[in-house]
């Protein structure tokens, strides 16, 4: 007998046409949905509060997204995030985002299917970033000799 695990999430958007669309698609799935986050301090309280599973990022934040990915994975290191972004196939973008605790990134076009697909994948642990990103991601930082000499 094999015990089937319920996937909590959480949306996170300003917009409500946005958040009406990714609940329908996860409720497709099977995905429970805790709530909709329209701003990130409501996003901040959310997680801390509720603890679901994954985190759906709506491509409405901007800048803001990593800052709040950022956050949201060091107050709660297991969560998965999903974060919809127009820079999705962007190589710095993406280290970015994974060294800011993002389990993915997908263009806003992503379909219903694709976003199940990322989310099972990810909810498995699988990696949806590449080796290089990866590296590039968590390289440690090379000063210039210029910034050297400032800190000696």
């Amino acid at each position: 007998m094999t015990k089937t695990v319920t996937v909590r999430a959480m949306i996170v958007d300003p917009r409500p046409l946005f958040c009406e669309a990714v609940r329908a698609c996860l409720a497709k799935g099977g995905y429970v949905v805790l709530s909709c986050a329209q701003n990130l301090n409501e996003a901040m309280r959310q997680t801390d509060s509720l603890h679901p599973d994954v985190v759906i990022v709506g491509p409405h934040f901007m800048e803001e997204g990593l800052i709040l990915c950022r956050e949201m994975t060091q107050n709660l290191p297991v969560l998965k995030v999903v974060l919809f972004t127009k820079h999705a196939d962007e190589t710095l973008f993406q280290a970015d985002a994974a060294y800011a605790g993002v389990s993915a990134c997908l263009r806003p076009e992503t379909t219903d299917d694709e976003l199940l697909a990322a989310i099972a994948k990810i909810m498995t642990g699988e990696q949806l970033f590449s080796h290089e990103i990866l590296s590039l991601a968590f390289q440690p930082i090379k000063l210039t000799a210029r910034e050297l000499l400032s800190f000696a």
